[in-house]
């Protein structure tokens, strides 16, 4: 006959074989999350290859590029000194929205991956869900025209018009920050630079001005609530993607249709 001390023993190796299990479960989750994220980082420096491919895949599928710091979502940080995320409330639903409407999603940041990894996806695992690529600090660094100068004449000139590296490199240069989308044929940036800034750098590309739209929203800062503002967000997208007149071909095989 087993003793009740055993049974007692037994009981509680059980209690502690489940507490480890269940605990090892959740982070493994999250985990598996995070790392369905990491596959959508680019991995390279910006090249040919990568503009060839990028520009095939704008040619039959709007894409709408998002910048993340202070336009979707804002560091901080708590008394502990743990540095986390804020979420811009609404905005997953303006990627879910674009995405049903067949529309690629890009997020381009010039922050390293690691703050995505790190500090984003650790509280929000889901919250990128909807992107199909995510280009970071470590692909498109600032200054470009010193650290990536063949790289960036291969990249320009992939796009088959031949372009010096001389005014590449002044374009850089002189415009700290830019995202150059007409590289990559990209259709629209939301972003909360100031407009003028994005306006003058978008007119001065090597590729030629005027090339893609820009939907400027206000900086986003810890304790903002603009949910009202963002509600409207998708059909300003959709809106300012329909006016551009190469595009037309495009939207027009879509089934999507929206009045100005």
């Amino acid at each position: 006959m087993i003793s009740k001390r055993i049974i007692q023993a037994l009981l509680l190796l059980l209690n502690v074989y489940f507490s480890l299990f269940s605990f090892s479960l959740a982070p493994e989750s999250e985990n598996n999350k995070i790392s369905y994220i990491e596959k959508k980082l680019l991995k390279d420096k910006i090249n040919a290859g990568i503009v060839k491919r990028e520009r095939l895949l704008s040619k039959e599928q709007i894409t709408v590029v998002f910048d993340l710091d202070e336009t979707i979502a804002v560091s901080d940080m708590n008394s502990q000194g743990d540095i986390f995320y804020v979420i811009r409330t609404g905005m997953e639903d303006v990627f879910r929205d674009l995405k049903k409407l067949n529309i690629r999603l890009v997020l381009w940041t010039l922050s390293p991956a690691e703050n995505i990894l790190k500090y984003l996806l650790p509280r929000n695992p889901d919250f990128l869900n909807d992107f199909d690529l995510i280009i970071t600090g470590e692909n498109f660094s600032v200054p470009l025209a010193i650290l990536q100068k063949n790289n960036l004449i291969e990249a320009y000139q992939a796009t088959g018009i031949d372009i010096s590296f001389e005014t590449i490199e002044a374009f850089y240069d002189r415009n700290y920050g830019v995202k150059d989308l007409s590289l990559f044929g990209y259709h629209l940036i939301v972003e909360d630079r100031p407009l003028k800034e994005l306006v003058d750098q978008r007119a001065k590309s090597p590729l030629g001005k005027d090339l893609y739209n820009i939907c400027h929203v206000e900086k986003f800062a810890p304790g903002d609530d603009d949910s009202e503002d963002i509600k409207a967000l998708t059909l300003k997208i959709l809106r300012m993607v329909n006016r551009c007149p190469f595009l037309e071909e495009v939207w027009q095989s879509e089934h999507i249709k929206l009045s100005a």
